[in-house]
């Protein structure tokens, strides 16, 4: 299992989404699980990984699961 944590948190350049594609495509075509941490909302990420990248991770069953309550980072701060 490969997890890819803070996606969407890039400069946002070509050669990011490339080294993305590029380890998304080679997972899904060995059948190997990868995983992405973000706090971006499912239509964000697809706008930041596009439709392409996407595909393939529901190739191998994955699910957008958004986790939206209150940040821990923020309450514990404030403590």
């Amino acid at each position: 299992m490969l997890i890819l944590d803070e996606i969407g948190v890039q400069r946002g350049n070509d050669n990011e989404a490339l080294t993305i594609n590029t380890i998304v495509d080679n997972r899904s075509a060995d059948g190997l699980p990868t995983g992405i941490l973000t706090n971006l909302n499912c239509s964000e990420l697809v706008k930041q990984l596009g439709e392409r990248v996407i595909d393939r991770l529901k190739t191998n069953q994955a699910h957008c699961v958004e986790f939206n309550w209150p940040s821990y980072r923020s309450n514990a701060s404030a403590a």
